[in-house]
């Protein structure tokens, strides 16, 4: 199964991709991880550092992995935190 997934990434903990990602493929799974942040922590923690993704960084590299020809094959789309309500231009 080709999965993708687009979510938050964590430095700290597991959340997002960074909890998603191992388990997936080790179920046998391709998992191609898009990252709408990349914090320090869950924001759970009360306090964390990092950059929230402009969302047309977000969407050049779906277009990166689309101009791949491989979109087509993709199984199934796991999102999450996606970080900002703006859309992408």
């Amino acid at each position: 199964m080709q999965i993708l997934s687009v979510q938050s990434s964590v430095a700290y903990g597991h959340v997002g991709n960074s909890a998603a990602v191992f388990p997936l493929q080790r179920l046998g799974h391709e998992v191609w991880p898009v990252f709408t942040v990349h914090f320090s922590n869950h924001t759970g923690y009360g306090a964390w550092r990092g950059p929230l993704l402009d969302p047309a960084d977000v969407r050049e590299v779906i277009v990166g992995i689309e101009e791949r020809g491989v979109l087509p094959s993709v199984d199934a789309v796991l999102s999450g935190y996606q970080g900002s309500p703006r859309s992408p231009t």
